[in-house]
């Protein structure tokens, strides 16, 4: 039996905000919403389905380009979710609320599933631009990507840098 887990953010606005910040540090993979030669991921637009046409889309501000990217991906996972026998939906911001963690452990493991602890995982890139100075990173106004080391046992308590990536913004 097939489970539909349709993850999906409530507040759109964020969403947005956070895919056009995304979508500036990581243009190569927003084809059809940023102008990138070397684009590697071509996202689906609103002429791919006769909604407009390219050169509207094109003149489209990257915002509305989003929202309409947000409003599709939604609705299409929601136009398709009765051709599976179970589906259910969790927004990101309830990810670690105890009922989510239970229904995803039930969906996955099944009935006797232990259900895992609350963590935060979505901490792999960070800019530091946003750190006060006195914090003294080595790379101030860089995205610094970070990996854990360790294991389970010491609890990932050690963090590595893995790569950084120059600001756009800056020169």
């Amino acid at each position: 039996m097939f489970t539909l887990v349709h993850l999906r953010r409530a507040d759109r606005d964020a969403c947005v905000a956070s895919l056009k910040k995304n979508s500036e540090l990581f243009p190569a993979g927003y084809g059809f919403y940023v102008p990138h030669s070397n684009a590697s991921v071509k996202r689906m637009a609103a002429f791919h389905f006769g909604e407009m046409t390219r050169q509207a889309w094109d003149a489209l501000p990257l915002e509305e380009k989003l929202r309409w990217y947000y409003c599709k991906t939604h609705s299409l996972v929601t136009s398709y979710r009765d051709l599976f026998r179970r589906h259910i939906e969790i927004t990101t911001e309830e990810l670690d609320a105890p009922a989510t963690r239970e229904t995803l452990a039930r969906v996955v493991g099944g009935t006797r599933a232990r259900v895992p602890r609350a963590v935060h995982l979505n901490a792999h890139i960070v800019d530091t631009s946003v750190f006060p100075k006195k914090v003294g990173t080595r790379c101030n106004g860089c995205l610094v990507a970070w990996i854990f080391t360790g294991s389970p046992k010491t609890k990932y308590t050690h963090w590595s840098i893995f790569a950084t990536f120059p600001r756009l913004d800056q020169s």
